[in-house]
Order: structure tokens, then C-alpha cells, then sequence
């Protein structure tokens, strides 16, 4: 299952994908449907309105989150989204996730490269505070970082940024500064 949180009308929704549609579920973002206890049984039963997937304008999955441990990460300019992938649509433990600005790839790595993988990641933040659904744990990015780069680069306005993880999807977003 594929959910989201997109903006209809000034407001957020979270939505199921259907196919090449969306459905609207009876929250305003993913995070306050995985509060609730049968979060999964809500989201595959409802049907509310439907939209198609072109041109939806998605917001972020969790809208105010309670919580986000940065590992290496900042918390407003990271991308995520636009969706969540349950594990039941996830591909497999290893996949290749890239970075690209204006069409040149600056990062690639696989998740199997993963100092410490997610479960072990969730079973050690868990032991340290209560970890809430919509809470995020970054794990910090690939080599080619722009302060990093002989000579470094930074983002600059209109520039594109384009996120992939190979199996499940692309966000895109343009820089504004």
C-alpha cells in the first residue's frame, strides 16, 4: 500500500493510491493515520474522493511531526516523500538511492551499505525515548555531499533536486534561497 499526504483546497489529506488514482482517508496527513490503532484496516477500507495521480501537489508525508532524530540531516530541507511504502509494496532490503541536481548525479548508494540497518536503528532509538507513528530517523546521506566536493557546490536557486530509492519512487523539488 502507497500513502501520501497531498494538498487539496488549502488544506492536507492523506490519500491511498489506487491505481492511477488516489483516495482520500478520513485524516489530514499520514502521521494522524498511523496514530491510529488499525491505521492499515482504515486506509485499505476507505472510500472517499477520488483524484487522479497526475498533477497531485503533494505535501509532506507527516505535516508537523512530534519528533525527527537527525543523523547527519536537517530537518526542513530534506527530502521526503511524496510517499509512504508499507512493507507489504516495499522492494527488497537493498536498494540504490541517488541524488541529482539539474540532471547530474551528485549521490548514489545502496541501503545495504547501511552502517546499522532499520530495525536495529528503531530497537536503539526506542530503548533511548518513546518513538510515536510519523516520527522520521535520517541516517545521514551518501558520499558527494556539496561541502564536500573539490571545489564545493552548493544548491542555488531554481536549481532541480531530485531524490530516487530504486523499487519505490522519485520526489522532486526545486530550490527557492
Amino acid at each position: 500500500m502507497r500513502l501520501a499526504t497531498v494538498r487539496f483546497d488549502g488544506s492536507t489529506r492523506a490519500v491511498r493510491f489506487a491505481g492511477h488514482v488516489v483516495v482520500e482517508l478520513d485524516a489530514v496527513d499520514v502521521g494522524a493515520l498511523l496514530a491510529g490503532d488499525d491505521w492499515e484496516r482504515v486506509a485499505r477500507s476507505a472510500g472517499g474522493r477520488e483524484h487522479p495521480v497526475d498533477g497531485l501537489d503533494y505535501a509532506p508525508l507527516i505535516v508537523d511531526p512530534d519528533k525527527v532524530i537527525c543523523v547527519g540531516m536537517f530537518e526542513h530541507t530534506t527530502p521526503l516523500g511524496p510517499w509512504l511504502v508499507t512493507p507489504d509494496e516495499a522492494p527488497g532490503p537493498d536498494r540504490v538511492i541517488s541524488c541529482d541536481v539539474n540532471g547530474e548525479r551528485m549521490q548514489e548508494a545502496d541501503t545495504g551499505d547501511l552502517v546499522f540497518d532499520p530495525v536495529t536503528l528503531v530497537e536503539y532509538i526506542s530503548s533511548i525515548i518513546t518513538l510515536e507513528p510519523g516520527d522520521v530517523i535520517a541516517t545521514g546521506t551518501p558520499g558527494g555531499v556539496g561541502a564536500a566536493r573539490t571545489p564545493p557546490r552548493f544548491l542555488r536557486n531554481g536549481d532541480e533536486v531530485v531524490t530516487r530509492i530504486e523499487g519505490i519512487g522519485v520526489c522532486r523539488n526545486t530550490c527557492r534561497c
